[in-house]
């Protein structure tokens, strides 16, 4: 309830054609549309957008949607102004950790009535600077972009279509054809079939002191394994009769070859979904105890931008 009433202050504040940046506006979006405040935000053209930090948290298909860089009309602003003010805020939580109440929040309130003050005075440099990188960026960069676009032989529709393409293609991977599906599937199966096939024939040496243990155990051991191969061959037995083949891939076949390399880059894939993952996980986590830019941190951005530029 919090949120709506600052979007409904915010809408009766600046107007029309508001654009808010929110950790989770991807989602706080849907919330608005289903609050009494629908009717009023698409009136006034409410658009909400992720923080240009937050939303590299977010996955690729809700960047494309959501991330600054492919809004328009959002400029240079990363929409992060909470956390500028948090990432200043954090010198103060070492000088009164062991404070009392009363003079912790004396501590912070006398650091944002300074930090406030210092901003001020700033707030004219701060406006000159943004304003003369607006003038440079306006006169530097449409002249480099069309020289990029003709030697690509590209054009600006050509650009939306891209991003366009990429939203269309991620969406068509949010869920696997169903063919597709019973295809890996079926390789996983011949997969177990072939592993459980060599473990059924696995002997095992019994030790002569506890000779007729050692024979009880072995032959647990076989039935167990003699179960498990009769259950992945039944499996795999259901998948081929599902697709509808003819005759069981082996690894001569093309369609096996072909399935265990798209197999193998699925695995792949998938891992370094979860890498990306715990890697964002951890620097945020390293931004919250005020380690940003140790080498820590630098190592965690490493990793980061290693495992785009293997994703891509």
């Amino acid at each position: 309830k919090y949120g709506l009433a600052i979007v409904d202050r915010l809408i009766a504040l600046y107007g029309k054609k508001i654009c808010i940046g929110y950790d989770i506006g991807c989602a706080f979006d849907g919330t608005v549309a289903r609050s009494s405040l629908a009717s009023k935000a698409k009136e006034h053209g409410l658009r909400f957008v992720a923080g240009a930090f937050h939303g590299h948290a977010h996955n690729r298909g809700c960047q494309l949607r959501w991330h600054p860089t492919y809004v328009e009309g959002t400029g240079c602003s990363d929409f992060e102004g909470c956390e500028h003010v948090f990432s200043a805020s954090n010198a103060v939580a070492s000088g009164t950790q062991h404070a009392s109440r009363f003079h912790r929040q004396q501590a912070i309130d006398e650091h944002l009535t300074f930090w406030n003050i210092d901003k001020y005075e700033a707030l004219s440099t701060f406006l000159t600077n943004h304003y003369r990188e607006a003038l440079r960026i306006i006169e530097t960069h449409p002249p480099e972009i069309r020289r990029m676009q003709e030697s690509l032989g590209l054009s600006d529709n050509d650009c939306h279509d891209f991003v366009q393409q990429e939203q269309d293609y991620l969406q068509s991977l949010k869920k696997e054809l169903p063919e597709e599906s019973l295809r890996f599937q079926y390789m996983e199966a011949l997969k177990e079939v072939e592993k459980k096939q060599h473990l059924k024939y696995l002997t095992t040496t019994p030790a002569l002191p506890n000779l007729h243990k050692s024979l009880m155990s072995a032959g647990r051991s076989i039935c167990s394994a003699e179960t498990k191969f009769e259950n992945a061959e039944t499996t795999a037995t259901q998948l081929k009769a599902a697709l509808q083949l003819r005759t069981r891939w082996t690894p001569e076949n093309t369609d096996y070859q072909e399935m265990k390399d798209k197999l193998r880059e699925r695995k792949y894939r998938k891992v370094l979904d979860e890498l990306e993952r715990l890697v964002v996980q951890r620097l945020f986590e390293l931004s919250k105890l005020n380690l940003s830019g140790t080498g820590k941190h630098r190592f965690c951005m490493q990793i980061l931008q290693l495992t785009i530029s293997r994703r891509l």
